[in-house]
């Protein structure tokens, strides 16, 4: 992926058409790098550039988008012309700038860009569409599992007022405990990508041990900055 990053490797995938692909392939990659190491200076380099355009666009407390195209432009200076900008340009409410700025922007726009992306109807994580404030109706569900990969993003940002928001997500969890104090949500959560953790599902205990495992996982992350009180009622 470096390699890729660095111009010196090609990736198979076919350019798209309705993006700049250039920018769109190196946030991909950025992040992805990110994700292994903190220490790739080109992936670090994509990350600042993505915390220039956001620290513009959010820098008066809310998503300002005429400042959010005006340094989009500058920085990421895209091909496109000003015709089709609105809607060729990249969106900010998506799973590869969420992952690349956690950690990256200040604590105020942070939570104004939290705001936003937690808001907007349209994000979108890669099998989950819609604002997170809307639980998933059926816990059991792939629909459920999806919704969990957008939290799971969203553990990785660290500021408090991002994982108090989150705190409904926590409830909601403890809500869908089996009898037993455990996860199980069921043989159709199934993916292949997600579920299963184990090797395979061959008994329901296996599947509520890959359940609870991950949403344990989650709770620990969500609830690291709450006091000790709420935390042993949480788990």
């Amino acid at each position: 992926m470096h390699d890729c990053l660095a111009g010196n490797n090609e990736i198979p995938d076919r350019p798209e058409k309705r993006v700049d692909w250039g920018i769109f392939l190196d946030l991909i990659l950025a992040t992805w790098i990110r994700r292994f190491t903190d220490n790739d200076a080109l992936a670090n380099g994509v990350a600042k550039k993505w915390k220039t355009v956001v620290d513009a666009a959010f820098q008066k407390g809310e998503y300002d988008p005429d400042a959010y195209i005006s340094v989009f432009y500058e920085i990421m200076k895209p091909r496109y012309g000003t015709v089709k900008r609105t809607k060729e340009l990249l969106r900010i409410d998506y799973y590869y700038p969420i992952s690349i700025l956690a950690g990256e922007i200040d604590e105020s726009i942070e939570k104004a860009y939290f705001d936003y992306v937690m808001g907007s109807r349209t994000a979108y994580y890669y099998g989950f569409v819609g604002a997170l404030a809307q639980l998933p109706g059926n816990f059991c569900s792939k629909e459920a599992s999806r919704y969990l990969s957008a939290i799971e993003l969203y553990c990785e940002y660290q500021n408090r007022y991002c994982k108090d928001k989150l705190r409904f997500v926590v409830d909601w969890l403890n809500d869908n405990r089996n009898a037993n104090g455990k996860w199980d949500m069921g043989a159709a959560v199934k993916d292949g990508t997600c579920f299963p953790l184990s090797d395979s599902w061959r008994t329901a205990e296996l599947r509520e041990h890959d359940c609870t495992y991950r949403i344990e996982k989650i709770t620990r992350s969500l609830i690291s900055s709450v006091d000790d009180t709420n935390s042993c009622q949480s788990q």
